[in-house]
Order: structure tokens, then sequence, then C-alpha cells
């Protein structure tokens, strides 16, 4: 949740930037939206390879879960933000804008609850 919330405040601020310093066109604006989880690709990619720093930074030490399935759990996240932005700027120049902002503002939820599911049902199955 805390890179989702970090993903949040980056995003919005480079869109206040944008505003600031451009006018944006429709093209523009579709660019930046589909680059929206990008920083929290980035993140959970730095996460996965940083993994002792993240596990000290994070407070990880309280879970019961192991360093290696930390990893394998930022690795999946950011293999799904990574998804929703290939699709978000697959997508932007064949939907209609109203149709490609509803899926890019439905698509995340499912697509971190599915990871998240899969993964707590991974590691309850390898743990027992």
């Amino acid at each position: 949740m805390l890179v989702l919330i970090i993903n949040a405040i980056i995003t919005y601020g480079l869109a206040d930037l944008a505003h600031a310093v451009s006018e944006q066109s429709h093209i523009a604006v579709k660019a930046r939206l589909s680059l929206t989880f990008l920083p929290a690709a980035i993140l959970f990619l730095l996460l996965a390879l940083y993994r002792e720093t993240a596990g000290n930074l994070l407070l990880e030490a309280r879970s019961p879960l192991s360093g290696e399935r930390w990893g394998q759990a930022y690795l999946t996240f950011f293999a799904g933000a990574a998804l929703m932005v290939v699709i978000a700027i697959m997508t932007a120049p064949i939907l209609p804008t109203d149709l490609w902002l509803a899926m890019r503002s439905i698509l995340p939820l499912p697509v971190f609850v599915i990871l998240w599911v899969a993964l707590a049902a991974r590691f309850a199955r390898s743990a027992g």
C-alpha cells in the first residue's frame, strides 16, 4: 500500500507540473496517464533488487515471510504495475477516450487484488 500511495503522490505532482508547464493536448494527456503506474513499477523493482534495505525500511522483520518471498512478492507487483503501463500504452490509440479512461480507472484494483490473493495462496501452500 505504501508504494501505491507514493505512486499516487508522484503521479499527482507530475500532473500538476505538466499543467503548469504547458497546455495539454489530447495525446499528451493520454501519454501522461498511460504512465501512471510507472513510478510504482520502478519502486517495486527497487524493493525487489534491494531487499535487505527494503526490509529494514519497511519493518518486514516482523513478518512471517522470508526475505526471498518478499522479493518474489515485489517482483510480482512490479510485473503487475508494468503490465498496467503496457496495457494503457497499447490501448490508448485504439480505444475511444471514455472507454480508455474507464479501463484505466478500473484495471488497477482487480490486478493488484488478484496478484495479492495469488501470492497469499502460493505462500500458504508452500508453507504447509
